[in-house]
């Protein structure tokens, strides 16, 4: 892509630039056709295997139950040391930041910060900067191109 905004700015091969352009933003979008189903089905498995995790540990969270997080096959806890999982889960330390919705045995609300209203807001900025920036950068290379 930046090879071919290179030559876009050369004048002797503007009649070349433009074909490949075309050319190119065609490849892409074909190739983005091809690829994003398949990616499509590994988000849906990541996700149904994250949901998994969850309930197994807010399972153990919730009742004490160690079975919840024992015998589980490897891709159904979120750590794959069962032993250590439970001394995470079971640490004083990581209790106390849980939030009362995750470990029922703790009525601290948490650190605080990530709650609703902050992961909506947090995700709104993250998409605004990244739409800026692509904003700059093609400003940046028509500004160029124009004068």
């Amino acid at each position: 892509a930046y090879c071919l905004m290179v030559l876009f700015q050369q004048q002797w091969c503007m009649r070349f630039t433009k074909p490949g352009i075309i050319i190119w933003i065609f490849l892409v979008m074909t190739g983005l056709g091809l690829f994003v189903p398949g990616i499509m089905r590994d988000i849906a498995e990541k996700k149904a295997v994250t949901q998994r995790n969850q309930d197994n540990v807010y399972g153990y969270l919730a009742t004490g139950d160690s079975a919840w997080i024992q015998k589980q096959p490897y891709r159904d806890i979120p750590y794959p040391d069962v032993i250590r999982l439970k001394s995470l889960l079971d640490s004083p330390i990581i209790a106390g930041i849980l939030t009362p919705s995750v470990n029922g045995h703790n009525s601290n609300s948490g650190i605080g910060f990530y709650t609703d209203k902050s992961r909506k807001n947090i995700s709104v900025v993250g998409s605004m900067l990244f739409f800026y920036g692509i904003g700059i950068f093609l400003f940046n290379f028509f500004r160029k191109i124009i004068l």
